[in-house]
């Protein structure tokens, strides 16, 4: 989803600065009647200018409806990455209630993706049109086409994650699309539903109807869905425990090959005190062929018990990549970082991994020392801060987190990363200010002279926001 809004509000942002700066005089002076015939002309020029100033006179503009419909199937290219076809979805979206009803009939009849795909764009792009919008999308309801079914979904539950409470009806059709005959939809469904419900206890009972849903990445994401409810959701404890005998696998980005059994693991570790009940089902497991699953194992047993040496051990032992693949060594040194201080006896082993050749299993280090122990691995993650790894700098970013924004030099640290040449370092540089709130106001004058400096830097809109939000706070 998070990619479908990047590219939608790249349109937004190209419509409204064309339509600031390129809608000639003598176009705006123009009424409705002539720019909508001006829509079809052969000029590229004069269309685009049409089409900008419909868009700038919002819902005034309503009778260009029809029209602006039928210009969503004009792929002329404007820019590079704007064609007539998105500048019409943007007209529409500015249009706004007067558009929602015949986008959504568009939708459901017409045979082209691309143009259904055209008409998703400006229902995507209407704020404040919220529940209009969510009963068009659930009167198109789940649609043939694969790919339009998925935005369709994805688009209910952002809109429905917006709204205070989320709206009924969109959780009324994300639990009917659990049970919908194609496993993509189920999955999505579910992660849906997962995310947007106010109250997810309240669906305990559908989420244990896909512990037993016959794709492997449906029972997956409601295992992490449980997990992440943690031990509300002990009534599912005994179909968790089930699952530590489904040893079907499954691919993870960047990373092993996990196990069903291994998830489960991970989802009554979560459950903390309400899964105690299942170590006996879970020790055993410390002993298993698959390594991935010993791990998976030995965090729960950790969590779980007080009589945890030997899930340690476990971890410890599958550090050493030397004896063990990467893989195994990356999942380890991931579940002490879940386990954190409960591991202290680990931290050596953790240490060793921050200079180790592999950049993931450096940044997994970086995140697990700093949850063992915060100041002893305080002075080791200051000097990786210019690692030439973007990955690894991000990890120490990420753990900056954990100390004040009254230390002077994780303070740094953080503000160095707000011009770092990877986005992604800049992006949780903001995040960690953000999360410092007033204590990060000596980062005021250092936005200040960046904007100076940079004012069409790619995160000068971020830094400005950042700005407001700090100057705000320290009224």
């Amino acid at each position: 989803m998070g990619i479908l809004l990047v590219v939608v509000l790249s349109v937004s942002s190209i419509a409204k600065d064309c339509c600031a700066e390129e809608v000639p005089d003598d176009v705006q002076q123009q009424d409705l009647s002539r720019l909508i015939g001006t829509l079809r002309s052969r000029d590229i020029q004069k269309a685009t200018a049409a089409v900008l100033e419909i868009a700038r006179r919002g819902k005034d503009a309503e009778a260009a409806v029809p029209w602006l419909l039928e210009s969503l199937a004009d792929e002329r290219k404007v820019h590079t990455r704007t064609s007539i076809s998105d500048l019409a979805a943007y007209a529409l979206a500015q249009i706004g209630t007067p558009s929602i009803a015949p986008l959504g009939k568009l939708i459901a009849e017409v045979d082209d993706g691309k143009l259904r795909d055209h008409a998703l764009d400006a229902l995507s792009q209407m704020e404040g049109h919220g529940q209009p919008v969510i009963n068009a999308l659930l009167k198109v309801g789940y649609h043939p086409d694969e790919d339009t079914r998925w935005r369709i979904v994805q688009m209910v539950a952002h809109i429905a994650d917006d709204m205070e409470p989320p709206s009924p009806a969109a959780i009324d059709f994300l639990i009917k699309g659990m049970h919908h005959e194609q496993s993509g939809t189920r999955f999505q469904a579910t992660q849906a539903l997962l995310q947007i419900a106010p109250d997810p206890v309240l669906f305990l009972d559908e989420f244990l109807q896909r512990l037993h849903d016959s794709d492997v990445s449906v029972r997956v994401i409601t295992l992490r869905g449980l997990g992440k409810i943690g031990p509300a959701a002990d009534k599912c404890v005994p179909e968790v425990v089930r699952l530590l005998d489904d040893r079907t696998t499954f691919t993870q980005r960047f990373g092993p090959i996990g196990t069903v059994a291994g998830e489960a693991c991970q989802t009554l570790a979560e459950m903390g005190d309400a899964a105690n009940g299942a170590l006996p089902q879970v020790r055993p497991l410390l002993h298993d062929d698959d390594a991935y699953l010993r791990c998976d194992a030995a965090l729960a047993v950790v969590v779980l018990s007080e009589d945890r040496e030997e899930a340690i051990n476990v971890l410890i032992l599958s550090t050493d990549s030397t004896m063990y693949s990467l893989g195994i060594a990356r999942h380890a040194i991931q579940a002490l970082a879940r386990v954190g201080p409960l591991a202290a006896r680990a931290m050596p082993e953790v240490k060793r991994a921050l200079s180790h050749e592999d950049a993931l299993i450096q940044g997994y280090a970086v995140e697990a020392a700093s949850n063992i122990d915060p100041a002893e691995a305080r002075p080791v993650l200051l000097g990786m801060a210019e690692d030439s790894d973007s990955s690894v700098r991000c990890s120490v970013i990420k753990a900056m987190g954990k100390y004040s924004a009254e230390d002077p030099e994780a303070f740094q640290v953080v503000v160095d990363g707000l011009t770092d040449e990877d986005f992604v370092v800049r992006f949780y540089s903001l995040a960690c200010l953000k999360g410092w709130g007033q204590q990060a106001a000596p980062a005021i004058p250092v936005l200040k002279r960046l904007l100076e400096e940079n004012p069409m830097h790619a995160n000068a809109k971020d830094w400005r926001e950042l700005l407001r939000e700090l100057e705000g706070a320290n009224e």
